[in-house]
């Protein structure tokens, strides 16, 4: 099932990954997980010996979405057979925090 998540061009969000069969019961993922980006401009930071299922989905600096593909192998043991599902990562601008006043060069009179 497609997954959402929407942050702004300057930030980046963990997405816990929990496995379920198909009836909803907690399943297990054998390894690493994978990611393909499909489209867009950003970019996951993951570490599978500090977080295995807890991938953080930066954004790109584009107002575009991006698209990942992840992948991990469902099978424990020997074999290898992999379950997939999208995550799109939506976009938008971040919004003003201050004036950023800054003073010009003096003039006479």
């Amino acid at each position: 099932m497609p997954f959402e998540i929407t942050t702004t061009n300057e930030e980046k969000q963990t997405v816990n990954v929990n496995a379920v069969t198909t009836q909803g019961r907690p399943a297990v993922i054998d390894g690493a997980l994978e990611f393909e980006k499909i489209s867009g401009d950003g970019t996951v930071e993951y570490d599978f010996n500090v977080a295995p299922l807890a991938p953080k989905f930066v954004s790109g600096d584009a107002l575009a979405d991006t698209v990942w593909k992840v992948s991990g192998d469902k099978i424990v043991g020997e074999g290898r057979e992999l379950i997939e599902d999208t995550v799109t990562h939506h976009v938008t601008s971040a919004t003003a925090a201050s004036f950023g006043f800054s003073a010009g060069a003096i003039e006479p009179k």
